[in-house]
């Protein structure tokens, strides 16, 4: 009762989290103190909760992290899989170089 007071009383704002993986964003709160509450999964890519209005900027910034992460490791994996066709040149079997693009684009 008392937390629900103190959160009440600083401001407290509802946010939407919706990206490729927003258990890293919940990792980076956790890791830069900031606090949250009422965390409520919508879908494996969506996730709601509700935390101190003013540390909504750090929160933002904490998403934003957390994507260029899953868009930096997207690239190298991009990167692997160019490399690894370009070694297999056309010995690649077309199943293998059909998954290499699923997995790529997932």
């Amino acid at each position: 009762m008392y937390r629900q007071i103190v959160h009440f009383l600083q401001g407290q704002v509802l946010v939407r989290i919706e990206c490729g993986c927003p258990e890293r964003v919940l990792n980076l709160c956790g890791a830069r103190g900031i606090p949250f509450w009422e965390l409520t999964w919508e879908s494996p890519v969506c996730l709601t909760l509700r935390a101190v209005g003013r540390d909504l900027p750090r929160l933002r910034q904490a998403a934003e992290d957390a994507e260029a992460a899953r868009q930096q490791a997207l690239r190298e994996v991009q990167a692997d899989c160019d490399a690894l066709r370009q070694r297999a040149g056309a010995k690649m079997p077309q199943a293998v170089d059909t998954i290499l693009r699923r997995v790529v684009q997932e």
